[in-house]
């Protein structure tokens, strides 16, 4: 009888541990729920706002070789005729789930210590008005998402054939050593012409040999060079801008 009365006693002790252990049991789990639901609402919230900024995303990014940049600047030491061509590209890259225009801007620019402000037709200038040539040449203005396009900078100075004549304009004061023509259909007719009269009033039909203007720029090279042996013949300072395209 003691037998059996210590048996049921055992027997009640193991099932109130056990309810215990259940109580415990359901506990733990429901505060596990809880934190894992907290967990999945931050997840939730937090993966929410990077779909909305995901959609908005703008990332355009300038590669000068392997530095990203947005300002480009190019100095050059020594410019003079026969030199060989200079050229510094960068690669525009959009990172961005949307299109883009690429566009530049000319902030500075100074030649042989002399700073030129900056115009509309400030690119043709440099282009043609000078035996020097300085051209801007992108691949495309366009850039459609994960795309990328190039964007170069090319500065040279040929040398001028003899028998060759170029423009003037009004970076050229008067040289009485000079010969001066106007262009009659193909042919270029020698024209005598006083200080008086170039100075009054400038004409954009006037030529005279190239390699006068060659002698006229390579001197003044080397007059900044000898005065300002620290300084660039060229230095250029471009600002790299990209729009964004509307969705």
């Amino acid at each position: 009888m003691k037998k059996k009365t210590m048996i049921n006693r055992i027997y009640k002790n193991l099932q109130k541990n056990r309810t215990a252990i259940k109580i415990h049991a359901f506990l733990m789990a429901g505060l596990l729920f809880a934190i894992n639901s907290f967990a999945w609402f931050v997840f939730v919230s937090n993966s929410d706002n990077i779909v909305k900024a995901d959609v908005v995303e703008w990332e355009i990014e300038f590669f000068d070789e392997d530095t990203e940049t947005s300002v480009m600047d190019i100095t050059i030491d020594n410019l003079y005729p026969g030199m060989h061509d200079y050229i510094k590209s960068i690669k525009v890259r959009n990172s961005s789930h949307l299109g883009a225009t690429f566009s530049y801007e000319i902030e500075e620019l100074s030649i042989f210590g002399e700073d030129y402000h900056m115009s509309e037709d400030m690119e043709t200038f440099l282009e043609n008005a000078l035996p020097f040539y300085i051209i801007f040449d992108v691949s495309k203005v366009d850039i459609n998402k994960d795309e990328s396009i190039s964007f170069a900078v090319k500065v040279g100075w040929e040398y001028e054939q003899e028998g060759t004549y170029c423009s003037i304009n009004e970076l050229y004061p008067y040289n009485p050593l000079w010969n001066y023509y106007k262009l009659d259909e193909e042919e270029y007719i020698p024209i005598d012409i006083s200080e008086e009269v170039y100075e009054k009033g400038f004409s954009s039909d006037i030529f005279t040999e190239c390699d006068d203007l060659d002698s006229y720029w390579g001197e003044k090279s080397v007059i900044h060079k000898e005065e300002n042996p620290e300084e660039s013949a060229i230095s250029l300072k471009l600002k790299l801008k990209v729009t964004q395209k509307e969705k």
